[in-house]
């Protein structure tokens, strides 16, 4: 059996396929060839299969198979119709093979030739197909058209005119259409369309919003409207608690019982020299309720050197030097007032040196004082870690820093964020101040030590830790006239990242104390001659500080000698300080002390 194909095929095939009518021409197209049987030409019905391929051999059947019964074969020649469906023919080539059987037979298909490849009239097709998917298989298309969909509105645009505030047109082909200069007015923007959200609060300050409260005055404009207000300038209060007598030490101490009432530790020469204490009768210490000797060892001198510090039982307990003795003493009140007595120790008493000068208090996260001092004898910094609250036990007394210099001057200690004592000192040999952070509760274990002020006066200061535990430090320069400066740690523990800026210019100097205000930034005091404070601005005292002079001196030089700041009950800053012969205290009423 032989299929004789119609040699000019594709003409045939135009003919045949070409629509009579502007109709869609649908997917079926006209076949027409000749088969032979035995060598002669055929004269009978046969059964014919013709597939469909991608390929001259091999490769994928295109659609389904086409099979016809009993398709009349006369002379050899047939005409069939073939639908391979609408998909079949998308431009890619397309080969046919042709199986032929007896007709009403139920044999096996012979495959008859080679497969002919159809071009180009049933590829034709493909044009009705891309009428419905017009860019589908279509390469090199035009930009907006990759999701082979046609988006044209079919407008009729020509020209595109610009209108008023704009530059540019009339555009025919292409060109910019741009804001002109000067062309956007007000009449333009609709209401409400800019806001605060759209303009630069860099460069244009937004609307005022909100209003100060009651008692406040408006202190400045933040760039996004908000106001900063400040409490209108209240004097702030200051009373003579002690004296005037012969002497009184520039070393205070100073701390906030939990009633909000200060309590109050220093030194009077009075009787050889004694520790005194006061509980003061309200939160702005505007008199002192009682006053008790702690410890009068006549004819011992003792207390020169006091700090003060609020027990994990809300009593207070009081670090301090017996003068004569050279030793680190300690007395723990028994009531909130030390009215009712107290417990009196000796925490380090060393055979041959005398120790106990500029001591320090905290209480440690254990509920345990920690206390760091001063070895005269030695030149360096000690820790004493009580044992329990009253410091009767038998104390950890540790050496932390011994240097060949003189180190151990002026210390103060607090606890930082991490639970561990953190310790600013004075080496007096070099003029700096040193940081000592402690590796444990009791300091005994070690301490990472770094020199943080160069140049430093002998004037004291103090050290306090805020929330972020990166402690702040005050120092006097060394050279005239005397600065009080702040250094702001970059760490816990002081050995990097550490800035240092000048919170007072005016040649104040002498002792200097620090403490955290109720909003979280540093209050710097200081004094000779006269009181003063700074309410820093920021954490680092670096910009926007409020200066003020508290008292100032009448008679005396000496105004503000010695002073330690704490904050209050209501958050605003309180100081004690010495006016040489007496005992004062300072109390802000606002956070500025203005």
């Amino acid at each position: 059996m032989q299929l004789i194909r119609v040699p000019s095929l594709a003409a045939i095939l135009v003919v045949l396929a070409a629509p009579a009518q502007a109709v869609p021409t649908g997917s079926a197209f006209t076949y027409q060839g000749r088969l032979a049987d035995g060598g002669n030409p055929a004269n009978a019905p046969y059964d014919l299969r013709f597939t469909l391929f991608d390929a001259a051999a091999g490769g994928a059947s295109v659609g389904a198979p086409v099979t016809l019964d009993d398709v009349a074969v006369a002379q050899g020649l047939f005409t069939v119709t073939l639908d391979f469906g609408a998909g079949a023919f998308r431009g890619d080539a397309r080969f046919l093979e042709v199986a032929a059987r007896p007709g009403a037979s139920t044999g096996a298909f012979t495959t008859i030739g080679g497969r002919q490849e159809l071009r180009p009239s049933p590829n034709a097709l493909w044009s009705a197909a891309a009428a419905d998917v017009p860019w589908t298989g279509v390469s090199g298309k035009p930009a907006g058209f990759a999701d082979n969909v046609d988006n044209d509105s079919g407008g009729t645009v020509t020209t595109v005119a610009t209108g008023a505030g704009l530059t540019g047109g009339p555009i025919t082909g292409s060109g910019t259409v741009s804001v002109a200069s000067g062309g956007i007015v007000s009449g333009m923007v609709a209401s409400g369309a800019i806001g605060l959200g759209q303009i630069n609060t860099a460069e244009v300050q937004a609307r005022i919003s909100g209003t100060c409260p009651l008692g406040a005055y408006l202190r400045g404009i933040n760039p996004d409207g908000s106001v900063v207000c400040e409490g209108l300038p209240d004097p702030h209060a200051v009373t003579t608690l002690y004296g005037p007598t012969t002497f009184v030490s520039a070393f205070l101490g100073m701390a906030t019982a939990p009633d909000g009432r200060p309590v109050i530790s220093f030194y009077s020469d009075v009787n050889g020299g004694r520790l005194l204490f006061a509980k003061c009768a309200n939160p702005a210490c505007t008199t002192a309720s009682a006053w008790q000797v702690l410890d009068d060892a006549g004819p011992n001198s003792v207390g020169s050197y006091s700090a003060i510090a609020i027990g994990s039982d809300g009593f207070p307990v009081v670090s301090y030097s017996d003068d004569t003795l050279g030793t680190l003493k300690v007395a723990k009140c028994m009531d909130a007032s030390c009215a009712s007595g107290t417990i009196l120790t000796t925490v380090d008493d060393h055979p041959v040196n005398s120790v106990g000068t500029f001591p320090s208090i905290a209480i440690g996260t254990d509920g345990f004082p920690v206390i760091s001092y001063r070895d005269e004898t030695a030149g360096g910094l000690k820790v004493a870690k009580c044992v329990n609250v009253n410091c009767t036990g038998l104390n950890v007394i540790t050496t932390v820093d011994n240097p060949p210099n003189s180190v151990g001057w002026d210390t103060w200690i607090a606890i930082g964020t991490d639970g561990l004592p953190v310790i600013r000192y004075r080496d007096g040999t070099a003029n700096t101040v040193k940081v000592a952070k402690c590796a444990s509760a009791g300091c005994n274990t070690g301490a990472t030590i770094t020199t943080v002020a160069t140049d430093v006066g002998t004037g004291p200061g103090r050290l306090a830790v805020p929330a972020d535990g990166r402690p702040v430090i005050s120092y006097e320069t060394l050279a005239a006239p005397k600065r009080i400066r702040v250094v702001k740690c970059g760490n816990a523990a002081c050995s990097s990242g550490n800035v240092d800026h000048e919170v007072h210019p005016l040649g104040l100097g002498g002792v200097s104390s620090i403490a955290i205000g109720g909003d979280g930034l540093p209050v710097v005091s200081y004094g000779a001659p006269g009181l003063g404070i700074t309410k820093c601005g920021d954490a680092a005292c670096s910009s926007g500080n409020a200066l003020s002079i508290l008292d100032k001196p009448i008679v005396s030089t000496n105004v503000g000698v010695g002073n330690a700041v704490a904050r209050g009950a209501d958050g605003l800053p309180i100081v004690v300080y010495t006016d040489f012969y007496s005992v004062k205290v300072a109390k802000c009423g606002n956070a500025s002390c203005n």
